[in-house]
């Protein structure tokens, strides 16, 4: 995932018309982690769309569902493309029910499987400050896109499921209310949220955030009875292209 993302300290995630289902909102009790396999850099529409049917795309949510499905079989994986202000890149979206140091713990094995700079972590609380905002809108795509970078809250990612829009926005603190209510009513669609603790892991150096990656997962594996990154590296793994338990997110 790119560094801009992590600037703005949101990710927004649209649902584009490729995919079979849209993601359908938070849900209550629910963590979610945002990551990308892709390590190219200003990839056009055309290309983020076409990596969604590639080996890579594919092979991440694969890997993704062995690991979360390793830990619980109440999760949901999909697709998703990450838009940022002259580039795109295909992304997925994890939604379980694992609490914070699990849900860490997946996002740093996924992060450190796809190379990753940075993956996005939120982990529901009733006392958090910061906010998971599900944005729904019957506009099209290009209408809910123009009206975003309008209020300044690119970088984001878009699908689309039927003739809904949804668009994620995780908010550090609660600084994107405003825009991002006012992004709803721009599109007349609709804004709900919910309260919890948002993480960005990783580094801009590659390198670094590698070893910040290890350094959560080593911590996790010290009371874990089953040390998954032990197939980091494993054909198991790279060879992998089938879901195991997870679904796609939906309603």
């Amino acid at each position: 995932m790119k560094k801009t993302i992590y600037n703005a300290l949101f990710l927004v995630t649209i649902l584009l018309p490729v995919f079979p289902q849209a993601a359908g909102g938070v849900h209550a009790g629910h963590s979610y982690i945002f990551v990308s396999p892709n390590t190219r850099s200003s990839l056009i529409d055309h290309d983020a769309e076409v990596s969604l049917s590639s080996f890579e795309q594919i092979n991440a949510i694969a890997v993704a569902d062995r690991i979360g499905c390793s830990l619980t079989r109440e999760i949901e994986v999909s697709n998703a493309i990450g838009v940022f202000d002259d580039s795109f890149e295909n992304s997925l979206i994890i939604e379980s029910a694992l609490k914070q140091k699990p849900a860490e713990y997946v996002a740093a094995l996924l992060g450190r499987y796809a190379h990753q700079e940075f993956v996005l972590v939120f982990v529901p609380a009733p006392t958090g400050k910061d906010k998971l905002w599900t944005v729904t809108s019957k506009q099209t795509p290009e209408i809910a896109m123009t009206a975003a970078r309008e209020l300044h809250l690119t970088p984001l990612t878009f699908t689309r499921a039927g003739d809904q829009s949804e668009i994620w926005i995780a908010d550090k603190e609660g600084k994107l209310t405003q825009s991002v209510k006012a992004l709803s009513e721009k599109l007349q669609g609709t804004a709900l949220s919910h309260d919890g603790i948002s993480e960005i892991l990783g580094d801009q150096d590659r390198a670094k955030a590698a070893k910040q990656f290890e350094m959560k997962i080593n911590a996790f594996e010290k009371h874990a009875t089953k040390k998954l990154s032990a197939y980091l590296w494993s054909r198991q793994w790279r060879d992998a292209t089938t879901r195991t338990c997870s679904k796609e997110i939906v309603d």
